[in-house]
């Protein structure tokens, strides 16, 4: 299925930036002037991939493909997570492992969604799980309490990759905010 040059045109005038739709506009005409439908495609089609470029370099692009890799890796993370919490449950201290680190791969999974869809709750999200893993390190290094199965220096440890993890998200969240913001782009 071949697609028609002013549908290149119309996807093209939807991933252009906005200080970009004179050019679009040039474009139409210069399409106009060509003759034959082969080279009217071949110009089109240059002028969506131009547009794809430009799109992709905007503050706006640069915002969602962060976004989007950023998510990926989370959910890649957690996925990882996953199949390693199921392997080798022998024992209480492995299963016990086991749903403690499948509660953490739902957590970066919901920092993954959280990340496509909404910049605010992810900073709210992750400013809480920091706040969170936090409080939960100091308390397990200084108070240092004995559990039944997994030591609590262990325990720390977790905490710490997840506060680290959470602020991570939540520098990210700013920055990302900082480079989608329109009034910024527009300047």
């Amino acid at each position: 299925m071949i697609l028609s040059p002013q549908t290149w045109l119309k996807w093209a005038a939807k991933l252009m930036p906005p200080s970009r739709k004179d050019w679009l506009a040039a474009m139409q005409n210069e399409l106009e002037q060509i003759s034959g439908p082969a080279e009217q495609n071949l110009f089109a089609f240059g002028c969506f991939k131009a547009a794809l470029l430009e799109g992709a370099r905007s503050r706006k692009g640069l915002s969602w493909l962060a976004r989007s890799g950023g998510a990926a890796a989370l959910f890649a993370f957690s996925t990882v997570l996953i199949l390693m919490s199921t392997k080798n449950i022998s024992g209480p201290e492995t299963l016990a492992l086991s749903k403690l680190m499948t509660v953490l791969a739902v957590f970066y999974m919901c920092g993954a969604a959280l990340l496509m869809a909404s910049l605010k709750a992810l900073k709210i999200y992750a400013g809480i799980g920091f706040c969170i893993a936090a409080l939960m390190m100091s308390y397990l290094l200084s108070a240092a309490p004995s559990y039944a199965y997994l030591p609590s220096k262990y325990l720390a440890a977790l905490s710490f990759e997840t506060a680290g993890a959470m602020a991570t998200l939540f520098m990210a969240s700013i920055y990302l905010n900082w480079l989608y913001d329109p009034a910024i782009h527009d300047a």
